[in-house]
């Protein structure tokens, strides 16, 4: 009887087991989970601007990887260090980062990140004001994203390629990438709607470049994102400038240099000042140098810690 019982009973557990499905998988171990967690901080501080917290915890992943002997995770965060540096002008560095990325990645073969390698050595090209070569690498990154099943990256490589031809005077051809990124998805991006605004405005339709910049503000604001917010206020204050509303673009203005400010980031604050001073000039008043000089001051001093607390 007891035989039977426990007969039973092992038919009844197996039968439990099936319908909960496989048991968990082991514990991953615990320099590979810190290495996954590191490099998603990195990136969520790298979206908020903070560098020196991405590069910092970018450069814990790459360690955490090393002491697992992870290719992939190391090819990943050396990736990762790139667009970091990117970010930070030092253009050097990010080549330095991206030759031992590919060449790690030879042998790992991450999906995906071969065309991101590739896109990112376009932003250092695009950053020397190399727009042939950096055309070239991007076009390749989008050859490479759309092989992927996942196309990663595909949307971004679109918008850049539209972003060259603008640069290069060439609105229309601009315009024809700019479809292709809208049905790769890019709807959702706000530097998609950046660079269509900029394209309607170089056609000379100004009303629908308000729009699209309008809409990349609020998109970036939607995401906290402050330097695209800093740039989109910039891009329409200059707009409004062009079409005669000159408080509605002063306005604009004024918001977009108090928050690169708050970003520490003095270069774009002074271009804007630049900008004021020649609105003022035109209608005959003083520059505003006075009022905006301490601000300036205190961005050199770094981003606000607010940003990156």
């Amino acid at each position: 009887m007891r035989r039977w019982a426990w007969l039973i009973a092992a038919v009844m557990l197996g039968s439990l087991a099936a319908s909960c499905g496989p048991p968990p998988p082991p514990p991953r171990p615990a320099l590979v989970s810190a290495a996954e967690s590191l490099a998603a901080q990195g990136s969520r501080w790298y979206r908020r601007g903070c560098l020196v917290k991405a590069r910092a915890l970018f450069g814990e992943a790459l360690a955490a990887a090393r002491l697992t002997d992870d290719v992939a995770a190391m090819a990943r965060a050396r990736n990762n260090l790139a667009a970091v540096a990117i970010a930070a002008g030092d253009s050097a560095a990010a080549a330095r980062h991206l030759d031992r990325a590919e060449a790690l990645n030879r042998s790992a073969r991450v999906p995906g990140l071969a065309a991101l390698i590739l896109g990112n050595r376009a932003a250092v090209a695009y950053r020397r004001h190399r727009l042939e070569r950096a055309e070239k690498l991007w076009l390749q990154a989008a050859r490479a994203a759309g092989q992927d099943p996942a196309r990663t990256g595909l949307a971004l490589h679109l918008v850049n390629l539209a972003m060259v031809q603008r640069k290069a005077g060439r609105p229309r051809q601009a315009a024809a990438w700019l479809a292709r990124a809208r049905a790769a998805g890019a709807e959702d991006r706000a530097d998609y709607w950046v660079q269509l605004g900029l394209v309607q405005q170089a056609l000379g339709r100004r009303p629908a470049a308000r729009a699209h910049l309008l809409r990349a503000l609020a998109l970036d604001k939607a995401r906290t994102n402050p330097a695209g917010i800093a740039e989109d206020l910039t891009l329409l204050g200059r707009l409004e400038l062009a079409m005669g509303s000159r408080r509605q673009g002063l306005d604009h203005l004024d918001r977009a240099i108090r928050l690169w400010a708050e970003l520490g980031r003095t270069d774009k604050a002074v271009a804007v000042l630049g900008t004021i001073n020649q609105a003022r000039a035109a209608a005959g008043q003083p520059p505003e140098t006075a009022r905006y000089r301490k601000l300036i001051e205190d961005s050199r001093r770094g981003p606000s810690p607010l940003l990156c607390r």
